[in-house]
């Protein structure tokens, strides 16, 4: 069985400074005989400010009449 947990507050990027990125992951194997199981489970945060940077419209771009 592994954890993993990463939680990153800062960036040294001036465009998501104030971004917040968290993620905490499960994984666990079994071995039965000649047969191997691993399952996984996880879970990421990424706050707005990291969303709008990869997968937001830049300024000055914006398409007019949407809000």
């Amino acid at each position: 069985t592994s954890v993993q947990i990463s939680i990153l507050p800062y960036s040294l990027n001036d465009e998501y400074d104030d971004g917040l990125y968290a993620s905490f992951w499960l994984d666990r194997f079994w071995q039965l005989k000649n047969w191997q199981f691993n399952a996984a489970l996880g879970l990421t945060y990424r706050s707005a400010e990291i969303i709008d940077h990869y997968y937001g419209i830049p300024k000055g771009q914006e398409i007019e009449g949407l809000d």
